[in-house]
């Protein structure tokens, strides 16, 4: 968590210090963040703020890897407006929702991208579609290893928080199953 100070507008963000919170959430879970599978952004639908945010996420990511495309992007704010005070705890429920189920929902109204963001050249896809939510497995010095399902909560307020955590799945987490797995219609 960290402050942008000012910014050019109480509700512009600031890139720079966006980056150094998601950077300093890398840093403190002591993660490669080439093993992310998921970013749940804030989603602010404005073509600025938008555009701040994947700069941001895709700045720091870029420090560890340059492969692109590799993880998922998206916001709950599509499906339920912005929450001000209940922007993060909406997230947060969405993540452990779609970590539980292994199933990742859909942006919603993302047919048409914003054209100020270059998505092919990012880590990031946007999910336009329900899909299976897989783990990530890297091939390193000729070893594969399958890391557990990784999301970020990149999250800011209006006036200058910005807050990023990193979550991940229980390494057993098959142990209370007994879910029909249809997350369908939750996020509809």
């Amino acid at each position: 968590i960290n402050h942008s100070g000012k910014t050019n507008a109480y509700t512009v963000p600031d890139l720079n210090q966006q980056a150094n919170a998601f950077e300093e959430a890398i840093n403190k879970a002591k993660i490669d963040p080439r093993t992310i599978s998921y970013i749940e952004a804030q989603g602010t639908a404005t073509p600025l703020g938008d555009n701040i945010e994947v700069t941001a996420l895709s700045k720091t990511i870029k420090k560890y890897t340059k492969e692109k495309q590799f993880c998922s992007l998206g916001s709950v704010k599509t499906n339920i407006g912005h929450l001000e005070a209940a922007g993060g705890i909406s997230q947060l429920t969405k993540v452990l929702l779609q970590l539980k189920y292994k199933t990742l929902i859909p942006v919603q109204f993302a047919e048409k991208l914003n054209p100020d963001i270059d998505f092919e050249n990012s880590p990031f896809i946007v999910q336009r579609e329900i899909a299976q939510w897989e783990p990530i497995t890297l091939n390193t010095n000729g070893m594969k290893t399958t890391y557990p399902r990784r999301a970020v909560i990149n999250s800011y307020g209006a006036g200058g928080t910005n807050v990023a955590v990193i979550l991940e799945e229980f390494p057993n987490s098959n142990v209370s199953d007994n879910s029909n797995n249809d997350m369908s219609n939750i996020f509809v």
